[in-house]
């Protein structure tokens, strides 16, 4: 695996905003996710931003190139949201399906988080979460407790869930 420096400044290509609401989309054409305050799109998380804090999505799929040893291309999550002020980061993998597609979001967060933490010690931000949001179906009805308890062993919280509020 290449090093893969996760917050380097060429991969923000949107600017950062103040949005107290706005969605993520998931892009599609091997585009990659994005955010927007249009409300007639599908959005599939929502950003709840309450007291407006000043906030930047970095699309992480289609975006950042992470090789594996062979030269194939690998799989990692579709975005993450950094509060500065907050110095919170939060990695999220979006999905759009009625049935499944929890353990395959659960597995691409894990897995970016891995190579996120072969770059980075964890510690450098005090809130660390990891959303696994399904737009489809919003209430899981999956057994999260040993999931859980993987995060939390890497440092992160795992939020089973389509809105990210901060």
């Amino acid at each position: 695996m290449s090093k893969v420096n996760f917050l380097k400044q060429e991969y923000r290509i949107e600017q950062s905003r103040k949005d107290k609401k706005c969605g993520i989309i998931d892009g599609k054409d091997e585009l990659p996710a994005y955010t927007t305050i249009d409300t007639t799109l599908k959005w599939n998380a929502i950003i709840d931003n309450a007291n407006s804090k000043e906030f930047v999505f970095v699309p992480i799929d289609h975006n950042i190139c992470v090789y594996r040893k062979d030269g194939t291309l690998d799989s990692t999550c579709d975005g993450m949201v950094l509060v500065h002020e907050l110095k919170l980061l939060a990695f999220i993998e979006l999905k759009d399906v009625r049935i499944g597609g929890m353990a395959e979001a659960i597995g691409q967060l894990r897995h970016t988080i891995e190579l996120f933490e072969q770059n980075y010690r964890y510690d450098i931000f005090k809130i660390r979460r990891a959303y696994a949001a399904n737009i489809a179906h919003p209430q899981f009805h999956y057994n999260m407790k040993d999931e859980i308890e993987k995060f939390r062993a890497m440092h992160f919280v795992l939020h089973p869930e389509a809105t990210i509020k901060f």
